[in-house]
């Protein structure tokens, strides 16, 4: 922080639809390019982990369960940093699918 500012910033990652392990290095990369550059909040695209036009495949056990061991993939390789970082992913609860 800064004078009372925190830094915010809003990613645009390169995504590739339905590969979950190529995103997550691609939002890791950007993470840590940003704590180097001061900033403390860092917002991804919505399902930035799978991409945005998965259509029928965000009903796959595959890709659903890819994106959640993206998701901790990603937060193993931040930990160290000191960002919060909003990302997003389909995630099921229930019989339900959200998109988180």
């Amino acid at each position: 922080m800064k004078n009372g500012f925190v830094k915010v910033a809003a990613a645009t990652p390169h995504v590739r639809v339905a590969d979950p392990a190529y995103n997550v290095a691609e939002l890791t990369r950007i993470a840590k390019a940003a704590d180097k550059e001061g900033v403390r909040i860092l917002v991804f695209p919505e399902l930035a982990l799978t991409g945005y036009t998965c259509a029928d495949l965000f009903a796959s056990d595959v890709l659903l369960e890819a994106a959640k061991n993206a998701l901790s993939t990603y937060l193993a390789s931040t930990e160290a940093l000191d960002v919060l970082s909003l990302v997003g992913l389909p995630l099921v609860h229930g019989e339900k699918l959200y998109n988180c």
